[in-house]
């Protein structure tokens, strides 16, 4: 009997020694790489949409940006008449006529499109009118120029900078002797008529001449130019960009 206790005790004694030598202390360290190649995990980069305009003018149909003031803007067509109204010692060229798709994405920019085209409501998308211009002063006196008189478009709409839904930073600028800047004047157009403007009609006011501290007539506005907005116009067949 006393033999078989004292090889029980002699067992477990064995047992507790086994186990004690498997037990392992993982303090203090951390996993290893089985192949020492640390593993990354990839992440698609979301891909980039070549439309999309960073810097500069949007110059193809289809290019879109996002304006800090006006929201995403895509360009839905362009014209490039290079049109010269030479009326009195200022000459006007109309270097693009660009249409805008406008989407605005917040409530800043929705209340900027109000201001800028004097209306109370601006819907969710809408089209915008751009006509951009060269003013050359060929005199030696400086001059004030007192902007677009009017736009109308082949739709009948027309659009004005007293309060007929046009912007125009052209109003009441100087322009030196000899001296030349570029300006812009945009209109809102009317719901649904973005797709029927085949050509614009254009009329710039007089020019101002300043003398002794204050400004006098020195030209009268200028006639009304129409300028096609058609693929295939006379001025696409003379080499100028309309698309």
């Amino acid at each position: 009997m006393k033999v078989k206790t004292f090889l029980s005790i002699a067992c477990l004694s064995l047992m507790l020694v086994g186990c004690g030598n498997d037990t392992v202390d993982n303090s203090g360290k951390s996993v290893e790489s089985t192949n020492n190649k640390v593993s990354k995990v990839k992440h698609k980069k979301p891909k980039k949409d070549p439309r999309e305009v960073v810097n500069g003018e949007l110059l193809k149909v289809g290019q879109w940006c996002n304006d800090d003031e006006q929201g995403k803007m895509e360009l839905y067509k362009i014209c490039v008449p290079g049109t010269v109204i030479d009326d009195g010692p200022i000459k006007c060229t109309v270097k693009s006529i660009k249409i805008f798709k406008i989407t605005p994405q917040t409530q800043e920019q929705i209340e900027i499109a109000k201001d800028d085209y004097n209306t109370n409501s601006v819907p969710k998308v809408y089209y915008t009118l751009q006509v951009v211009y060269d003013l050359e002063n060929t005199s030696q006196d400086a001059l004030q120029f007192t902007g677009v008189e009017s736009i109308v478009t082949s739709t009948g709409q027309q659009m004005s900078s007293d309060g007929s839904g046009m912007y125009d930073d052209g109003i009441g600028v100087k322009v030196a002797g000899n001296g030349q800047r570029e300006n812009v004047a945009i209109g809102m157009i009317n719901d649904g008529d973005y797709s029927k403007i085949t050509d614009i009609t254009i009329k710039f006011s007089g020019q101002l001449s300043k003398d002794n501290g204050d400004y006098d007539d020195y030209s009268d506005q200028t006639d009304a130019v129409k300028i096609s907005l058609d693929n295939r116009s006379e001025e696409r067949r003379v080499g100028k960009e309309c698309r």
